[in-house]
């Protein structure tokens, strides 16, 4: 067996267990939200920067604020304000519908 036939051979092997593995993944993966364009969602505070001296005394959400695009079914663009613009891409996760 020569380089060639053993890659093609290892290609095939690899793409019958990513298979096999994403039929038992899909089994426990919700389906994703319905969230639409114009939206409002609250994020919860935990990966939101604020200007309060501890986390503990920041609210647990903040927002609503509107959905202004999609980016895949799990990730959605968010109109925030000026103070957390380095992530207005967030993973659906960190969302609560208002």
């Amino acid at each position: 067996m020569n380089l060639e036939e053993l890659h093609n051979v290892l290609c095939e092997q690899i793409l019958e267990a990513q298979a096999c593995h994403q039929v038992a993944a899909d089994r426990n993966r919700l389906p994703p939200p319905i969230i639409r364009i114009r939206d409002c969602v609250f994020v919860r505070a935990k990966y939101i920067p604020t200007a309060r001296p501890t986390q503990k005394l920041t609210d647990k959400n903040l927002g609503p604020f509107e959905v202004i695009g999609q980016h895949g079914d799990y990730a959605f663009m968010l109109q925030l304000p000026g103070y957390v613009r380095e992530m207005d891409m967030l993973y659906v996760d960190l969302f609560k519908h208002y």
